[in-house]
């Protein structure tokens, strides 16, 4: 009964304030249960079209390098996108608890349950720009904007704040999520690296509640403490799967270079890089 009187007078003077509040909070804690994991399972590449990747830029007249690079990358890049959408999309997020003090106008504690959360659309991914592309005479070196252009992301939520005990369910979406990585060809052995991969815009989250109305001044108190959860989680995730997705392709398509069956493609893509050098050379 006192918590019901203390969140009557609270909400009374909230509704007294014409402009809206401010709210100053403080997590003191943040768990997350039931981590999914995202170890990609095994993509095939064929010799095909790995071979149309690796020799577009000796067969395909370009005069422009960032354009004949950009084609090479198109090529290898679909791999990512077709691994991350027929393998993991939609993925499963983790479920996440936090406790929480927030003041507005005196103090009082919160606690959230964000659970069989879901992050999808992963086909979105592509190119976010034009390759960063430097060589010598033995390695080149590409580095590749990526992005997402629109993650979408579902949770069920259960809060308790000052005695009341809202659920419902989230729907979201990320937009604008871009990273960037780097690749290293060594075409004198044949080997691919992955060399870096990090996130260099975290996006913007935008969603909504669904199920029960809540009344403003909790709506936006949990929209905050939402925000807060699901940045944290959403970019620990697409680092962990997308970084998974690439390092899984550089394998397999270096399992390809170096399988007992291609001992022609190897000879075939040497004896063109060599002939490339060469009239490199020559100009």
């Amino acid at each position: 009964m006192r918590k019901l009187i203390l969140a009557a007078l609270l909400a009374a003077s909230i509704c007294a304030y014409p402009h809206k509040h401010n709210y100053h909070i403080v997590y003191d804690t943040v768990e997350f249960k039931n981590w999914p994991s995202y170890t990609p399972k095994k993509i095939n590449v064929s010799t095909e079209k790995l071979r149309e990747a690796l020799f577009c830029n000796t067969t395909t007249p370009r005069d422009d390098i960032h354009d004949t690079v950009n084609a090479c990358a198109d090529k290898l890049f679909e791999y990512v996108d077709q691994l991350l959408a027929e393998h993991l999309d939609p993925l499963s997020l983790p479920d996440m608890h936090t406790g929480f003090n927030y003041t507005l106008i005196i103090t009082y504690h919160g606690e959230l349950d964000l659970t069989n959360g879901n992050l999808g659309d992963f086909s979105s991914i592509h190119r976010g720009g034009d390759i960063d592309y430097s060589k010598d005479d033995q390695k080149v070196t590409l580095t590749l904007p990526i992005a997402f252009d629109d993650l979408a992301i579902t949770y069920d939520y259960s809060a308790k704040i000052m005695g009341l005990g809202p659920t419902g369910g989230i729907e979201g979406s990320v937009t604008d999520l871009a990273m960037e990585v780097t690749f290293g060809f060594d075409y004198v052995n044949l080997l691919i690296t992955l060399e870096d991969f990090t996130i260099t815009n975290s996006g913007h989250i935008d969603f909504k509640f669904t199920g029960h109305a809540l009344i403003d001044w909790l709506l936006n108190l949990l929209t905050d403490v939402v925000t807060s959860l699901l940045k944290k989680v959403i970019l620990s995730v697409v680092e962990d799967v997308v970084g998974g997705a690439l390092e899984a392709i550089v394998d397999e398509i270096n399992s390809i270079l170096h399988g007992n069956d291609n001992s022609t493609f190897i000879q075939e893509f040497a004896l063109r890089q060599a002939h490339k050098t060469v009239l490199e050379h020559q100009k």
